[in-house]
């Protein structure tokens, strides 16, 4: 997703040892890109699009080979919150790669 900074968020082990939701850590989030006018921030951990699964960096990527310059794609993620992780949904227009 344009202007998204993003590793695996670790190993099923790790993230449950932090209590935290096994998927795409994003790291940063570039000002003005698509990512960031749909909301997506820094922290959050992308883990879907509808049915499609998007927990890795290789999965997420092969997702958006089906997609184009404009196409508008649903990202679930989740956000912490005060108490535990909030799941929240993104409309993305994706930006030129």
């Amino acid at each position: 997703v344009n202007g998204l900074r993003v590793t695996d968020a670790e190993t099923m082990e790790i993230a449950e040892m932090n209590e935290m939701p096994v998927g795409i850590y994003v790291t940063r989030v570039i000002v003005d890109s698509p990512a960031y006018e749909a909301g997506l921030r820094a922290g959050d951990i992308i883990v879907a699009s509808g049915e499609n699964d998007l927990t890795t960096t290789q999965k997420l990527q092969s997702f958006l080979e089906n997609y184009s310059t404009g196409d508008v794609i649903t990202i679930r993620a989740y956000r912490s919150g005060q108490d535990d992780y909030v799941e929240m949904e993104f409309e993305v227009t994706l930006g030129a790669r």
